[in-house]
């Protein structure tokens, strides 16, 4: 369900109970459709419905609104006359049945039709549902606020998955994950603007179809988006405006930044009218103009007098230090200039609307900050063009599918034969760049090992950096050279630190969690980068100790310091172990939550390759469960893309998420679960356990195999991560185990945090006591529904088979069966006149409740049912 859905229902539920709801929210937040949805629904239930729409142009015309909407006829002549007439009129046709008022743009009535519809209400105690907008300056008297009793309702920015099925309805097939990024960024979230971007681009040739999948350049904008978010500027002071333009020129900054370019009071017209956006995540306050496709608007408006000024404003604003501040379309927030003092923040002070807004705009934030560390490198290298800066600026510039013709100049920097270390790091970041920008491992490695004879004793370092190469796109190979005594450390402790990271990496490829831990502990944290891919290997290892809480709580506090850095090494690595941990806990709502902003981000470090292909598979995988065939294609697609096969690590392997899309368009169980089985001996062949158990669990869950269950306890034996161990119970208990025992082993699964892995088999326990006992089966159900209505979240579903009612609702039955005649969920979508996301929605519940993994499945189960 998405966030709209849910706030429809709960505004409805509102109604229904006699309370007024008032929906706010900015042009193109679809607080109209939400409006219009609710009323359709009060209506198809009996419910009398009047409908108003104040009109701004109108305002100053006495019960305008009621006569547009034939209720009365105004009398200007008697005005006092007119308003009883309407308030009669109203009376009438509200009937003394069920009814509810329902007004747009509430925000643009009159003030006799405020005072008319508000005695009528009053008289009858019926609802009010009203829409308005937050970019409108708030009138003096409002219809709302004259209403007892009510709630106010905010609307929030879309998902990236509700503004990707958007863009798919849109284009008429899947859109790759970096396209939908730059729209969400742009529309900040907003469905009208998600629409307006889409079409534009899609009619001008900005969206194109490669290999079926329609993708973008990144540059979605042209002169017709104006249109678009003029509604937002209508009605701003001059002075508020002067300040919204100098905002959208120097991009996302610190909050003490925009206090000196706007003055506080034009900042709370603005804040007032929606049209900022404050990102508070993990303690920084950054602020930038909402939606960021206002923004674009505001820097592209022609070079007139008024924005001349307005640049040298900023300029003379932004220099107090001395410093030269060049405005363009450019974020300053890296700029030190620019930061102000940051406390820390308590997981209680965590501003949520802040954050979803936050969601929304990631993606440009990100860009806005790389774009501004590229020009600072830059500018560097440039004015001192030696090993250090070159490899500064090289490594902002290693992101994947960026960078290439500059990024092969600044590594061709020439430098001194007497430089070994320098000449060394530079070999180093062009073999990272061979391999994963240029998909070329062999040519990396051999570049590797001809420049390993010129740079003396650093040979070492490029030694441990092939071996990890090695590692991440080969498998795990011998340990080769120990060089992590006293020489290596009086060299330099980068050399002794890539190597303790390069033994934790092979051991977690290997299932060896407590090995990993044990050699991160001894970096000495001598280099910025290798102690960040430290700490994402930290992460892993937790994650294969089987301490999931642990993990969350180390690499989301990264993940969120990366957010609120807007750093997208610290995103993309840590954001793939929080999803890994939310996955192994069985919390489907808490990682389709993650996933969301992760996927938005668009930007994908090289370093971090393999961790984006492993968050890319998790999605795919979550997108097949929740029914989203189109959707689970479209991601394995864009796994296989990358053209990195495998990964050391779970999940990290594109023929994985081709068997979850698989399955989510229909194929067999049993198809799909030998191709996950195959995938799990490749894995162990190349030495990648801890990926290969995981394979092959989720084999065995399609289709339950003793002979598999045993390989897979025999391959976790022989790790010493718990997590592994846990897995391999599962799978045993799925393939030979008894009622009494699943109930057993899923009571301890849940113990060791593996939630849903461990409800899943006392669930399966309880249907099968329902045959044989039914008295325990009764009496479990209850205590597991009990387990479950405490969880919360997506864990209640995974009980839906042992509820006491009827397993399937009408509707989630017929969404079934037309899937479950081979029927796509679009075709579903127009035959019953609903949305895809909605089908999507009850087809994941259904799966839920008949227990089946895909709609393969469904035809069989539904006989049963």
């Amino acid at each position: 369900m998405t966030a709209h859905d849910e706030l429809r229902e709960e505004a409805l539920s509102y109604l229904r109970a006699g309370t007024s709801v008032s929906l706010r929210g900015l042009p193109g937040s679809g607080r109209s459709s939400i409006l219009r949805a609710a009323a359709q629904e009060l209506a198809a239930t009996g419910w009398t419905l009047v409908e108003l729409e104040g009109v701004p142009g109108l305002a100053d015309r006495p019960l305008e609104a009621l006569a547009v909407a034939d209720l009365v006829t105004p009398n200007a002549n008697r005005p006092r006359g007119a308003v009883a007439s309407a308030v009669d009129a109203l009376r009438r046709t509200l009937g003394t049945g069920r009814a509810v008022v329902v007004v747009d743009d509430s925000d643009a009535l009159d003030a006799a039709s405020i005072g008319a519809v508000a005695a009528a209400i009053g008289s009858r105690r019926v609802p009010l549902l009203s829409a308005a907008s937050t970019a409108r300056r708030p009138a003096e008297l409002t219809l709302p606020a004259l209403i007892r009793p009510g709630v106010r309702l905010v609307v929030p920015p879309l998902a990236y998955e509700d503004t990707q099925e958007i863009m798919q309805g849109i284009c008429g097939g899947p859109v790759h994950t970096s396209a939908v990024a730059v729209v969400q960024a742009r529309a900040g979230g907003l469905p009208g603007l998600v629409h307006a971007i889409t079409d534009n681009a899609h009619r001008h040739g900005m969206l194109t179809r490669r290999g079926g999948v329609w993708v973008t350049a990144g540059e979605v904008w042209t002169a017709h988006l104006a249109r678009a978010v003029e509604p937002f500027l209508q009605g701003l002071s001059l002075p508020a405006l002067d300040g919204l333009i100098k905002l959208a020129h120097v991009g996302a900054v610190d909050v003490g930044v925009a206090r000196r370019l706007v003055p506080w009071e034009h900042l709370e017209e603005l804040d007032d009218r929606g049209l900022l956006s404050f990102v508070t995540t993990a303690g920084n306050v950054v602020v930038g103009v909402y939606p960021p496709l206002l923004a674009d608007h505001l820097r592209r408006e022609r070079m007139g007098a008024r924005r001349l000024r307005l640049l040298g404003e900023i300029s003379e604003q932004l220099d107090g230090e001395g410093a030269a501040f060049a405005p363009g379309p450019l974020s300053v927030a890296d700029d030190e200039r620019t930061l102000a003092a940051r406390r820390p923040r308590a997981p209680e002070d965590e501003d949520t609307e802040s954050r979803v807004v936050a969601d929304a705009v990631l993606n440009r934030l990100v860009h806005d900050r790389r774009s501004a560390q590229v020009l600072v490198r830059r500018a560097e290298w440039e004015q001192h063009p030696d090993a250090a800066t070159a490899v500064a600026f090289a490594v902002t510039l290693m992101v994947r599918g960026d960078g290439g013709e500059e990024l092969e100049r600044v590594l061709a920097t020439a430098v001194p034969a007497e430089d070994q270390r320098g000449r060394a790091l530079l070999a180093v970041w062009r073999a990272v760049h061979l391999a994963y920008g240029r998909g070329d491992p062999a040519a990396a490695v051999a570049h590797l090992a001809e420049t390993a004879p010129d740079v003396g004793p650093w040979a070492r370092l490029v030694g441990v950096v092939r071996d990890r190469l090695t590692l991440y796109l080969t498998g795990v190979t011998d340990r080769g050279e120990d060089v992590t005594g006293d020489g290596a450390r009086a060299l330099d402790p980068l050399v002794a630190d890539e190597e303790h990271l390069l033994r934790a990496e092979r051991a977690l490829a290997a299932g060896r969690a407590t090995d990993a831990l044990e050699e991160l502990e001894l970096l000495g944290g001598g280099d910025p980068d290798t102690e960040e891919q430290a700490s994402v290997a930290r992460g892993i290892a937790l994650v294969l100790a089987g301490d999931l809480e642990g993990a969350l709580a180390w690499s989301g506090g990264r993940y969120d310091a990366g957010r609120s850095r807007f750093d997208a090494n610290l995103i993309i690595g840590h954001g793939y172990v929080v999803a890994l941990a939310h996955l192994f806990r069985g919390d489907d709502d808490a990682l389709r939550e993650h996933l969301g902003p992760l996927l938005s981000v668009g930007t994908t470090p090289l370093l971090y390759s393999q961790h984006q292909l492993g968050t890319l598979v998790l999605a795919t995988r979550l997108a097949a469960r929740g029914g989203r065939p189109l959707t689970a294609r479209s991601l394995s697609d864009q796994a296989a893309e990358m053209g990195l096969p495998y990964g050391p690590f779970p999940l990290m392997a594109a023929a994985q998420g081709a068997a979850h899309a698989d399955l989510a368009e229909g194929a067999g169980a049993d198809g799909v679960a030998d191709r996950l089985w195959e995938l799990a001996d490749r894995l162990r062949e190349r030495g990648y356990l801890a990926g290969a158990v995981v394979a092959g669990t989720r084999a065995v869950e399609l289709v339950p195999d003793p002979a598999r269950s045993r390989v897979l306890s025999e391959l976790a034996a022989s790790t010493d991560a718990a997590l592994l161990t846990w897995l391999a119970r599962y799978a045993a208990e799925l393939s030979d185990g008894d009622a009494s025992s699943r109930l057993t082993a899923g009571a301890d699964l849940v113990e060791a945090g593996l939630t849903g892995f461990g409800l899943t088999l006392q669930v399966q326990a309880v249907r099968a006591l329902e045959q044989t006992d039914p008295e325990r089966a009764a009496e479990e159900g209850r205590r597991l529904r009990l387990v479950a209505e405490r969880l919360g979240g997506s864990y209640r579903a995974l009980v839906e088979p042992v509820m006491p009612r009827p397993v399937l609702t009408a509707r989630e039955r017929e969404v079934a069966e037309l899937a479950g005649q081979g029927l796509a969920n679009g075709e579903i979508a127009r035959r019953l006149v609903v949305s895809v996301r909605t089908v999507e929605n009850h087809l994941h519940r259904a799966f839920q409740k008949l227990g089946v993994t895909g709609r393969g499945d469904l035809a069989e189960a539904l006989t049963h049912d």
